[in-house]
């Protein structure tokens, strides 16, 4: 049997809202553990751990920007996974001042366009 006190003049609906909010860091941090492989990095200074912790957070929220994106897409043929190993083949190269983007196929390209990601082909420095 579990009790839960607060001492909160919130209603219940209320708490269960924040609750569940507060579960989306739970289920981000699960992913960072399980799926990301990070357990084995320990970090001593405390500034580099922060550095990380942000830098983990950008990428959780790019991540989740992709799932919604390719769950728009109603296509059961094209994951998650699929988009960012496209996406991972794509290189960039820097010839004097500008970079271009390399390893790339047009139908990678037209896949990537459907989600709403489309690479510039070159960027100038």
């Amino acid at each position: 049997m579990y009790v839960l006190l607060s001492n909160s003049d919130m209603s219940p609906e209320e708490v269960f809202k924040h609750y569940k909010r507060r579960w989306k860091i739970e289920t981000f941090f699960q992913f960072l553990k399980n799926r990301g492989d990070f357990n084995y990095l320990k970090f001593q200074d405390y500034y580099l751990e922060q550095g990380f912790a942000f830098i983990m957070l950008i990428t959780g929220q790019i991540h989740q920007l992709m799932v919604k994106a390719v769950k728009s897409q109603n296509d059961r043929t094209f994951s998650t996974r699929d988009a960012i190993l496209t996406a991972r083949m794509m290189k960039t190269e820097r010839q004097k001042s500008t970079w271009y983007l390399k390893n790339i196929r047009k139908k990678d390209l037209e896949r990537l366009a459907k989600t709403g990601f489309t690479p510039q082909l070159y960027a100038p420095v």
